[in-house]
């Protein structure tokens, strides 16, 4: 399943999610540049990656060319969901630019970020 692409800037990558599940994982592949066009699709992408059964979804964010505070605000909120559901939740790291952004909040710090 792929979102569709949400508007953006006149240069800039679009924004979209590839999502699938295989076996007992669901992926959230985020590619692009992710800002507040992008939330809503994000929300319903993962939304779906809850209700799926799955008891892992990995987010990946190794796609992205950029985050602003919408994608923090998606990961802390997908943190915290599946802790409430118990399911294992990890986080592919993305590019410098995008690490950044964790770094400078220190939310890398308590996020399960994975190496690629």
């Amino acid at each position: 399943m792929t979102a569709n692409e949400s508007p953006t800037s006149a240069g800039a990558a679009p924004f979209s999610i590839d999502a699938a599940r295989d076996g007992d994982v669901y992926r959230l592949r985020l590619l692009g540049e992710f800002d507040i066009g992008g939330m809503d699709a994000a929300q319903a992408a993962l939304a779906a990656a809850l209700a799926s059964g799955s008891p892992r979804l990995v987010v990946d964010l190794s796609g992205l060319s950029f985050i602003d505070s919408s994608g923090l605000r998606l990961v802390i909120g997908a943190r915290t969901r599946c802790e409430e559901r118990g399911i294992e939740l990890s986080i592919r790291r993305g590019g410098p630019a995008v690490q950044r952004i964790f770094e400078v909040t220190r939310l890398e710090r308590l996020l399960p970020f994975e190496d690629a």
